[in-house]
Formats: C-alpha cells, structure tokens, sequence
C-alpha cells in the first residue's frame, strides 16, 4: 500500500469516527425534553407516567401534554391547564 494510500485511509477512519461521535451526542440532546411550548412526552394506557410531566388528566387514552390522539385535529375537549415545560406565568385561555 503506498503511503498516499495509507494517509487517505488513516484519514478517512479519523474523520467517520468523529461523525459517529456527532451523531451519538445530536441522538442523546434530542432525547431531553424540550423547552415550552413544545410537548415533551406522548404516554398511553399502560405505559409508566412520570410525575413530573404535570397531572395525568385523561388516563383513558394516548395523549400528550395538552392534546388527545383520538380528537384528531379537534382540540375542543383538550387540557388547557399549566403545562410541566412553561416556566413563566400561564396566560388565561379564552377558548370556549
């Protein structure tokens, strides 16, 4: 293998290592909960409820932080209260 070679493929080991370690640290951040407003778990019947994502208000179906899988884009009988990832006073809703 001539030294050129060798330098080429050295390099191209050194440079994929360091994109695999990228990705990895990109795959653990996505993990985190994300800040306000943006929903940090999505929980159905049967699966554990961590406390700290707020009240369990409807444990009858799959649902995330404010919102029910089976309403669909219907978002009349959804939660409204305080969500666990606002960390500024709660704005009243004047839905109906």
């Amino acid at each position: 293998m001539s030294k050129v070679a060798r330098s080429v493929a050295a390099t191209t080991m050194v440079l994929t290592g360091f994109g695999l370690i990228g990705l990895g640290a990109a795959a653990r951040t996505h993990a985190d909960d994300p800040p306000w407003p943006f929903v940090g778990y999505h929980w159905c019947p049967g699966q554990p409820f961590d406390p700290a994502w707020g009240p369990q208000w409807d444990p009858t179906t799959c649902h995330d932080a404010h919102h029910r899988d089976m309403d669909g884009t219907l978002h009349d009988r959804d939660y409204f209260g305080p969500s666990p990832f606002q960390d500024w006073p709660e704005i009243p809703n004047m839905l109906p």
